[in-house]
């Protein structure tokens, strides 16, 4: 029966933890951008996401740094730092670019219900990609899981594709 209660208690801290973290990708104050800021826009900002956390670098400084563990630790620890503020600014351009998608599909003089598909489809994919990369900083932070980033830069890639104003 302890076992049973263990597991409840399991399952609402993680779901708790869910919520959390969609209330948190949520807020985001008053939308504000420019129509140069959409045209500007380009997902290859969030490319050096990719090698930040890899591991060649830290196992070169393995190699070479001996007893150079404090190190390793303090630059994993600055890089998740980083890694972290990248995902909020990710969070509040995916914000942007949703916002720009709604008006469209609510301003819009045709039906598009396609457009509207694409920005539920769209959201979803990047809010689960969001919560799995906060998930895997945390097991990073253990020394658990290699970092990757499939999954996380392919929906706001092609939400800026499909708002893309034409020239």
């Amino acid at each position: 029966m302890s076992l049973l209660w263990v597991l409840a208690v399991a399952v609402l801290l993680a779901l708790g933890v869910v919520a959390y973290f969609i209330w948190r990708s949520r807020q985001m104050g008053p939308v504000d951008f420019a129509p140069e800021w959409i045209a500007d826009f380009s997902a290859a900002r969030y490319q050096p996401m990719e090698r930040l956390l890899a591991d060649e670098d830290f196992t070169f400084l393995k190699e070479h740094l001996p007893n150079g563990d404090k190190v390793i630790a303090r630059l994993r620890a600055e890089r998740r730092a980083i890694f972290r503020s990248y995902l909020s600014q990710m969070s509040r351009d995916f914000g942007r670019l949703m916002a720009v998608g709604k008006l469209m599909v609510l301003y819009s003089p045709q039906d598009r219900s396609d457009l509207a598909g694409q920005l539920f489809r769209q959201e979803m994919r990047f809010r689960m990609a969001w919560l799995g990369a906060h998930g895997r900083l945390v097991m990073h932070s253990m020394g658990l899981a290699p970092m990757s980033l499939q999954g996380l830069v392919s929906p706001i890639r092609q939400l800026s594709t499909s708002i893309q104003m034409p020239q």
